[in-house]
């Protein structure tokens, strides 16, 4: 056979190499005819082959091998482990009492994150970094007239002074060109970062569509959402040329006379900026049916708060001078009393080792750490309410004042005050005054969220205090039942999450006030207290059971919560 006609001749079969090749083994990555099926099957009998029609295989999904027995594919998922496991995995005592889904499950699952993540990417991202990199050449291309007005002002005023100024005039003009050349490199350099970030959103979208065409299960679980690595948005520089000042024609002291630039140093703007998902593409994330993972009693009658920590351990309070801290189990671990024999009204986990608790009868802020309780803050004239920690580290406490009037957050940094929260641009209240329960949380863009309870209203005001919306519920709700949220929290994707205890339900919405739906097929009883772990589980506590339910309420293969 010449080689022109070989190059044409269909593919053999690897055993016979002689008939035309009719089957394809996943697991050996072999090409067989029908009748060497069997040969190959024998030849390793121990290995579990995974053989498909020739048409089929390409299309099929590719098991990996099981680590601990390798003659298995891996057809199902440990969701307590977190790995995929062969049939034989699944009856021993490592998986004991643990719950499996079917592997094509979990590679679905974990397809539609990745193709969210894309386009996100695409539709989000991408089209926002290319605007900002327009708006970034457009400044860099008019720099010359800019800076090309101030230098021909210095020179027609430098013709008025003739000789004796000339001097002067050059070293003016030498010192604009420089002041120039470094804006120059500065808006260069920043070009090419914002440009070098839109080739590597264009990798990470070229790499998450190479995992979505491929049908190998381990690449697609060992994906990482990407979104997360370009959220944070590159700051806009603002550069304004220098402005001259003329001096009075006097040939006394002429190098003062003469004038002077006003320089301005670049501005870094919306430094903190980061991306908003649009509403459908937020709320595509929450699952259509969510899932109570967990639950627990606390032993309260009437349990108010609840706090995770970094260890997903969880502390909890309520209208007892007590506060517990579980384990993931729902075993108590520590019991702590207070000092003042009243309740809390709030707690919050600092990240550091160390639980706050505020008590408003004694005025205080305390903290729990190894040791006896010790006192962090003591208010005068203001009565501490409810309690959360900022993204950088910041204090946020809601403060009643004595006659029970006014009400405020108020932002500490240590023992320091550095800002309060009370009234809108028109001067009126922000807040309903009363001593009612405010929950309040930070979301991730910095807003602060604050419920309202007796004003039956989310309060959301950016970082600077400014008001950016209330959310007062659904009309179609209002029918039924007065919206009234007690407890608020915040997840990575800006979701705000409000508890209308009386309606016995959770409302979710975006963190532009839009809504997204009600958390209320989860059995709740007079949900209270919330919040959010680094796992994505929605801890819930209930008023009136005592009780803790842990709720999976995003599509995410890390949400995790092991119980038995």
């Amino acid at each position: 056979m010449d080689r022109n006609s070989a190059a044409q001749d269909a593919s053999r079969c690897e055993i016979c190499e002689t008939n035309v090749v009719q089957m394809y083994c996943h697991t050996c990555e072999a090409s067989l005819c029908r009748t060497c099926v069997g040969n190959h099957v024998t030849l390793n009998p121990k290995i579990e082959h995974q053989i498909l029609g020739l048409g089929l295989h390409k299309s099929s999904l590719v098991y990996t091998r099981c680590g601990d027995h390798l003659h298995k594919c891996c057809h199902f998922y440990c969701k307590e482990c977190d790995v995929p496991v062969c049939a034989i995995c699944i009856s021993t005592k490592k998986h004991c009492h643990h719950v499996f889904l079917q592997i094509s499950q979990v590679f679905e699952s974990k397809q539609k994150v990745i193709e969210k993540d894309t386009q996100i990417l695409e539709e989000v991202v991408r089209p926002k970094y290319e605007h900002i990199a327009k708006d970034t050449k457009n400044i860099l291309e008019h720099l010359d007239v800019q800076f090309g007005k101030t230098i021909t002002m210095i020179s027609e005023h430098g013709k008025k002074w003739h000789q004796k100024i000339d001097l002067i005039v050059t070293e003016l003009n030498a010192k604009l060109h420089e002041i120039k050349s470094e804006q120059v490199y500065a808006m260069r350099k920043h070009l090419s970062h914002i440009k070098n970030s839109i080739l590597a959103i264009e990798d990470a979208i070229v790499k998450n569509k190479g995992t979505l065409s491929s049908n190998e299960v381990i690449k697609t679980l060992n994906c990482q959402n990407k979104f997360s690595l370009f959220n944070k948005l590159p700051e806009t520089l603002k550069i304004q040329s220098p402005i001259f000042s003329e001096g009075s024609i006097q040939l006394e002291e002429v190098g003062a006379l003469f004038g002077s630039l006003q320089t301005f140093p670049i501005i870094k703007q919306n430094e903190n900026e980061t991306l908003n998902l649009p509403g459908d593409l937020s709320s595509s994330l929450l699952l259509d049916e969510p899932e109570v993972v967990a639950t627990f009693h606390t032993g309260f009658q009437r349990l108010c708060n609840v706090a995770c920590t970094d260890a997903e351990n969880i502390w909890t309070s309520g209208r007892e001078t007590i506060i517990k801290e579980f384990n993931q189990n729902g075993s108590c671990l520590k019991n702590v009393m207070t000092t003042s024999g009243m309740w809390p009204a709030d707690i919050a986990w600092k990240g550091t080792g160390e639980l706050l608790y505020s008590d408003s009868v004694a005025k205080t802020i305390n903290v729990v750490k190894w040791g006896p309780v010790q006192k962090l803050m003591k208010f005068k004239s203001w009565k501490p309410g409810n309690i959360c920690l900022s993204s950088s580290g910041d204090l946020l406490v809601t403060l009643c004042s004595e006659d029970e009037t006014q009400v405020k957050v108020a932002r500490y940094r240590g023992s320091v005050e550095k800002e309060n929260i009370q009234f809108d641009e028109n001067g009126k209240p922000l807040y309903s005054g009363n001593s009612k329960i405010k929950y309040l949380k930070e979301n991730r863009n910095l807003d602060i969220c604050v419920a309202d309870s007796e004003a039956g209203a989310v309060v959301v005001v950016n970082q600077a205090g400014k008001l950016r919306f209330r959310y007062t519920g659904q009309p179609s709700h209002a029918k039924r039942k007065p919206f009234k949220p007690y407890g608020i929290t915040t997840d990575t994707q800006g979701h705000i999450l409000t508890s209308d205890s009386d309606s016995h339900c959770i409302h979710i919405i975006d963190q532009a006030g839009q809504f997204l739906c009600y958390l209320r097929n989860c059995d709740l009883k007079n949900p209270n207290g919330l919040c959010v772990d680094h796992n994505h589980n929605l801890f819930v506590a209930e008023y009136n059971t005592g009780k803790i339910k842990v709720i999976k309420y995003l599509q995410s293969p890390d949400n995790k919560w092991h119980s038995n």
